[in-house]
């Protein structure tokens, strides 16, 4: 089984720590640009399935307004 150290180049690793030092009050280790990178790559997909028409019933999704209108569920929680 691979570990996040062989998931993401040291270039990832350096440049997450590089952005994200300024931010932080404490010092940005390995470990903590490892689950910055991961939290961000879900972030983005949970972004994209949205954009894609894809939100889960009963989830927070569900109660955001959308450009469209919020979505809107049948009974069972599914879309029309």
């Amino acid at each position: 089984m691979l570990g996040k150290a062989d998931v993401y180049s040291d270039s990832l690793i350096k440049q997450t720590i590089e952005t994200w030092q300024s931010l932080a009050n404490r010092t940005v280790t390995r470990r903590d640009a490892e689950e910055i990178i991961a939290n961000m790559s879900g972030v983005i997909n949970l972004l994209q399935s949205w954009s894609e028409g894809e939100v889960p019933a009963g989830t927070f999704a569900d109660t955001i307004p959308c450009a469209h209108g919020t979505p809107s569920r049948d009974s069972e929680g599914e879309q029309p």
